[in-house]
C-alpha cells in the first residue's frame, strides 16, 4: 500500500496543533479558576473604590463648577459689567449660562425688595426666563415669563406669558441663608416647588457700591447626578447611589424613587429604610446591623455583609463626599463574580471545541489578517488622502515587510499633507473634489453675498504690540473664522487684519444673504465677548467694521497655472469693500447694500443710513445699518427710534435741514446716547444752512475716497 509522507506529516502537524491548543486551554483555565475565587474580595473592593471615587469626583466637579460660575456672575454684576436694571442683558446673560452649563437648573437673582429675575431649564431643549415684580399692596408678584426653545445650539424665542404668584424672594431658604452668612452657602437638599424634584442651591449675597442689593443663586436638580449614575456599572447587578447623613436618598438611578409626598402635597426625600428597592433597603439593614455612624463617617467604610433576607453575601462600600456630607454607597453581590466563574467553567468546554474547529481555519484567517485586511485598510487610506480626510489615517503595522513599508509611506504622506493643509481652506477643497471641480483656471457667474471686515485703528495697535500682536491677532481671526464657517461661509482670504468671505459658492445657498447677515451679527457679539475677556487680561481691545453686499460675481479658480485661488471677482465685491470702509464715515459697525437688504428685510432689523455713491461708482445705492436679527429679540421697543431717524433722513434729502436737525436730535433723545449717524447729518445740515444749498442738491452722499 502506498504511503503518502506529505499527507501523513500534515495530519500529524494538525494533531499536534490541536493537542497544543487543548492543553494550553486547560493549563490556563484551572489555575485561573481557583485564583479567581480567592481574589473576589480584592476585585470587588477595587471596583467599589473606583466607582466611589468616580462618583465623588463627578459630584465635587458639579459643585465646584457651580461655585466658580456663581462667583463669576457676582463679580460681573458687582462690577456693573451687566446692570441689574438692564433686564434684557440680564436675561441674555442668565440664559447663556444655562445653555453652556447643562447641569444647572436655575440661575437667578432675588432683590431685597422682593423682585426676582431667573432663568430655568425646563428640559434639555426648553428654557424660560422669569421677570417677577413684587407688588407690596397686593402681597403678590406680577410675573412675565418668556419661553425659549434650544435648537441646534441656538436659543429661539417661543412665547411670553403673564401670571401672578405669591413668590417673595427674601422668604426663600437660599436667600435667608445667604444673608445670614458671608461668602458662598449651600442649602440642604429639598424638593423644588416648581418641578417637584429634589435639588440644592448655592447662593451668595451681592453688594453694589458697598450696599446689599440681593442674592444670587444657582440651583441644581439632583436628577442630573442620578442620570450620571445610570452610566456607571457596578459589577454585573450591583448598584451605586448617594445618601445623606440622615439616611435619605439623594441620587439614585431610578430618580423617581428619591422623593415622595408624605403629607398632603408637600414632598420630601425618602429614607433608605422606606425604599422598596433591593439595594437601597439592603443598605438600611447594613447601616443598622453594622452600626455605621453616618454623622461621623470620615473615611470610607468597606464591609463584607451576609444578608439573611436574601441569603446572599454582599460587598458594600460607604465613602463620604467632600461636599455637603453626602455618602456614596456601592453594593455588589458576591454572585456577580462567582456566577461569572461558574459560567466560564461551562464555557471552557465549548471554547475548546470551537478552538479545535478554528485551528483548522487558522491559515485562512492568518492570510486574511496579515495580508488582505492591511492592504484593504491601506486602500481605504489612499481614498481618505484623496478627500483630505487625514484624521482617519493611522499607521497599520504588518509582519510582512513590504506591506509595513507601504503603510509607513502613507503615514509619512499624511504628516506632510497635515502640515500643508494649514495653508489651504480644507472644507473648500473637499467641496470642490465632491463636485468634481478640477484645479484649473476658469469660473462661472453666480449671485453671492460678500463679507468684508477690517479692524479699527489696526496700524496704531500693531505699532504698540509689536511681535506680541501675532497671538492676539490669531485669537481674533480664529474666533471670527469659526463664526463665519458656522454659518456655511467660504473664507476667501485674510488680508492682514481683514477677512474676506462669501456665501453662495461653491455650495448653492438660497439664503446666502441672510446667512451672511447672521454671521456678521454673531461676529460682533463674539468680538464683544472677547473684549470682555481681553479687558480682564489687560490686552488691547479690537473693534471691527463689516460691509456686506449681494450681487452677481465671477466665481472660480483665478491666478496662474502654477498657483491659483478659488475666489470671486466683480463689481459687487468692490462695493462690499467700500461698504466696510463707509462704516468709518457714519460711526456704524455693519453696513449692507440695497440688494442684500431686499433679500433679508423680513428677517432683520435695519435702518437706512444714506443714499451713497461709493468711490469709483457713477450710481448711488441705498445703504443700511444692520442692527439685529429679528429672531434674536423678544421686544422691538429698544428700536422704536428707527422710524424717527428715517423721517429725519428724508427731510435732509429733501433739503429741509432745519426740520431734519430737530428730528435727528429727537433720535438722540430717544436712544439716550450719542447716535453717530444722527450727529453726522446734524453737522452736514448745519454746513448746508451756512451755505447756499445748490439747486442740484439731491441728498446723495458722494465718497471721493475708498
Amino acid at each position: 500500500m502506498a504511503y503518502n509522507k506529505s499527507f501523513s506529516l500534515k495530519t500529524w502537524n494538525m494533531v499536534i496543533m490541536l493537542l497544543t491548543v487543548l492543553f494550553t486551554a486547560l493549563l490556563i483555565h484551572f489555575p485561573w479558576y481557583f485564583v479567581s475565587k480567592n481574589n473576589i474580595e480584592n476585585i470587588t473592593s477595587k471596583v467599589n473604590k473606583e466607582v466611589s471615587i468616580s462618583v465623588s469626583q463627578e459630584v465635587n466637579n458639579l459643585f465646584n463648577n457651580a461655585e466658580v460660575t456663581l462667583n463669576s456672575i457676582k463679580d460681573i454684576i458687582e462690577n456693573r459689567v451687566v446692570l441689574l436694571e438692564d433686564k434684557e442683558k440680564i436675561k441674555s446673560f442668565f440664559l447663556s449660562i444655562l445653555s453652556s452649563n447643562k447641569n444647572f437648573s436655575w440661575v437667578s437673582f432675588g432683590s431685597l425688595d422682593g423682585d426676582f429675575l431667573g432663568a430655568q431649564r425646563q428640559s434639555d431643549t426648553s428654557l424660560r426666563f422669569i421677570d417677577s415684580d413684587w407688588i407690596e399692596e397686593k402681597n403678590t408678584a406680577l410675573r412675565v415669563i418668556d419661553f425659549y426653545k434650544l435648537e441646534n445650539d441656538k436659543l429661539n424665542f417661543d412665547i411670553s406669558r403673564i401670571q401672578e404668584k405669591k413668590y417673595y424672594a427674601p422668604q426663600r431658604g437660599w436667600f435667608k441663608k445667604a444673608v445670614d452668612n458671608k461668602g458662598l452657602v449651600w442649602t440642604d437638599v429639598y424638593v423644588f416647588a416648581t418641578s417637584k424634584k429634589p435639588g440644592i442651591n448655592v447662593a451668595i449675597s451681592v453688594e453694589i457700591d458697598g450696599e446689599f442689593v440681593g442674592v444670587l443663586t444657582i440651583a441644581l436638580e439632583l436628577e442630573r447626578v442620578s442620570n450620571y449614575l445610570k452610566t456607571i456599572e457596578v459589577g454585573k447587578t450591583g448598584e451605586v447611589f448617594i445618601i445623606n447623613t440622615k439616611s435619605e436618598l439623594v441620587a439614585l438611578k431610578d430618580s423617581k424613587e428619591i422623593a415622595f409626598n408624605a403629607v398632603g402635597d408637600k414632598a420630601r426625600l425618602r429614607k433608605v429604610s422606606e425604599s422598596n428597592l433591593e439595594f437601597t433597603s439592603l443598605s438600611s439593614r447594613i447601616i443598622e446591623q453594622e452600626s455605621i455612624n453616618l454623622q461621623n463617617l470620615k473615611l470610607k467604610e468597606a464591609i463584607t455583609f451576609y444578608d439573611s433576607v436574601t441569603d446572599e453575601k454582599y460587598f458594600a462600600n460607604f465613602m463620604p463626599i467632600e461636599k455637603q456630607g453626602w455618602i456614596v454607597v456601592t453594593i455588589i453581590p458576591e454572585s456577580d463574580f462567582l456566577g461569572t466563574i461558574n459560567e466560564n467553567n461551562q464555557k471552557m468546554y465549548y471554547t475548546i471545541t470551537v478552538l479545535l474547529i478554528l485551528a483548522i481555519f487558522a491559515s485562512i484567517f492568518l492570510t486574511k489578517k496579515v495580508i488582505v485586511t492591511p492592504l484593504s485598510n491601506i486602500n481605504t487610506h489612499t481614498d481618505n488622502i484623496k478627500h483630505f480626510d487625514l484624521d482617519k489615517i493611522t499607521y497599520i503595522p504588518s509582519i510582512i515587510k513590504e506591506v509595513d513599508a507601504l503603510s509607513q509611506s502613507i503615514e509619512g504622506m499624511k504628516s506632510g499633507l497635515s502640515s500643508f493643509q494649514k495653508y489651504l481652506p480644507v472644507d473648500l477643497v473637499r467641496t470642490l473634489i465632491s463636485k468634481g471641480i478640477e484645479a484649473k483656471l476658469g469660473g462661472e457667474e453666480k449671485e453671492v453675498s460678500i463679507f468684508f471686515s477690517d479692524l479699527v485703528d489696526f496700524t496704531k495697535i500693531s505699532e504698540e504690540l509689536g511681535s506680541s500682536l501675532i497671538p492676539h491677532m490669531s485669537e481674533y481671526l480664529q474666533s471670527m473664522s469659526e463664526e463665519i464657517m458656522h454659518q456655511d461661509g467660504t473664507i476667501d482670504k485674510y488680508i492682514g487684519d481683514s477677512i474676506m468671505a462669501f456665501w453662495g459658492a461653491p455650495n448653492p445657498n438660497k439664503y446666502h444673504a441672510l446667512d451672511a447677515c447672521r454671521s456678521a451679527i454673531n461676529c460682533q457679539k463674539e468680538l464683544k465677548a472677547l473684549r470682555f475677556k481681553w479687558k480682564r487680561e489687560g490686552k488691547p481691545l479690537f473693534f471691527t467694521r463689516i460691509g456686506i453686499n449681494t450681487g452677481k460675481v465671477l466665481v472660480g479658480n483665478m491666478g496662474s497655472i502654477d498657483k491659483m485661488n478659488y475666489t470671486i471677482i466683480g463689481d459687487s465685491v468692490n462695493v462690499a469693500s467700500r461698504l466696510e470702509a463707509l462704516n468709518k464715515e457714519y460711526g456704524t459697525d455693519i453696513l449692507i447694500g440695497e440688494q442684500t437688504y431686499e433679500q433679508v428685510k423680513d428677517d432683520v432689523i435695519v435702518r437706512k443710513i444714506d443714499r451713497v455713491k461709493v468711490y469709483g461708482k457713477d450710481w448711488a445705492i441705498d445703504v443700511y445699518e444692520l442692527l439685529e436679527m429679528k429672531d434674536q429679540v423678544s421686544s422691538f421697543d429698544r428700536f422704536n427710534w428707527i422710524d424717527t431717524y428715517e423721517d429725519a433722513l428724508k427731510l435732509y434729502q429733501d433739503a429741509k435741514f432745519e426740520e431734519a436737525i430737530i428730528k435727528f436730535k429727537q433720535v438722540i433723545e430717544v436712544k439716550r446716547e450719542d447716535d453717530r449717524p444722527s450727529l453726522v447729518f446734524i453737522q452736514k445740515s448745519l454746513d448746508y444752512l451756512k451755505l447756499n444749498t445748490p439747486e442740484s442738491f439731491d441728498g446723495i452722499t458722494v465718497m471721493d475716497r475708498k
